[in-house]
């Protein structure tokens, strides 16, 4: 048994209520007050946003905090949870590419705050901003170097524009040309190669690249084909 005081919360068995519930005999009325919760001990204040054309790299991360509203601590636990959201492969299982990441704003708690805390919220935060944005699969873009007879090489060139190919550059080398060509499709690469393969005596393919094609058809299809498991 235990004495009841009022305002005092105590532990009740074999009964159906839930924590905070107040029991009374009737005999006295109280004006109760709302429970003041606080604000979730973790937030995140972010921007997300593609890099610029060209740029060198594939991920960047920006800390722009004013103050210590986050200690400088848990800072890199924080790009460390973005750069772990932007590789965990979510559409076709590839990485995410051309990201930049900006951190403006955020809260500590004394007790809940931690490394693991803020990395977590990261990766929360960049599931949110991923899925709003409407994300699109990169075609993949090859460098095609194709040594040819130069009697050839007019008819090589014709052909590799007409499967959306792009001369880049062009070189000679005795009775041979050698054309080097980005390519953005790596089947129609390879149906050229299988057409004109009694005429290249070297071939050589080494990934440059991506882009985004004209229009999202590259990325239905891929979709339209099912998860990846």
């Amino acid at each position: 048994t235990f004495k009841r005081l009022m305002g005092q919360i105590v532990p009740v068995f074999g009964v159906d209520c839930a924590s905070g519930d107040t029991f009374t005999d009737g005999s006295v009325k109280y004006t109760m007050t709302s429970i003041n919760v606080p604000e979730p001990t973790q937030r995140v204040g972010r921007y997300i946003g593609p890099l610029p054309a060209g740029s060198s790299t594939k991920f960047e991360f920006e800390n722009l905090l004013v103050g210590q509203a986050i200690p400088s601590g848990f800072i890199p636990a924080i790009e460390k949870g973005f750069k772990e959201a932007a590789n965990s492969r979510a559409l076709i299982g590839h990485p995410v590419e051309n990201l930049r990441v900006v951190l403006t704003d955020g809260a500590t708690h004394a007790v809940d705050s931690s490394e693991l805390a803020f990395k977590l919220a990261s990766i929360y935060a960049f599931r949110q901003c991923y899925t709003a944005s409407r994300p699109v699969i990169l075609e993949l873009v090859i460098l095609v170097e194709l040594k040819v007879p130069t009697e050839f090489q007019g008819a090589v060139a014709g052909d590799i524009n007409k499967r959306k190919g792009v001369i880049v550059g062009s070189d000679q080398e005795g009775d041979d040309s050698i054309i080097t060509a980005h390519w953005p499709d790596k089947k129609a690469n390879n149906e050229t190669l299988l057409k004109l393969a009694g005429l290249f005596q070297r071939n050589l393919e080494t990934f440059t690249n991506h882009k985004i094609g004209k229009d999202n058809k590259h990325t239905e299809e891929i979709l339209a084909a099912g998860p990846v498991f």
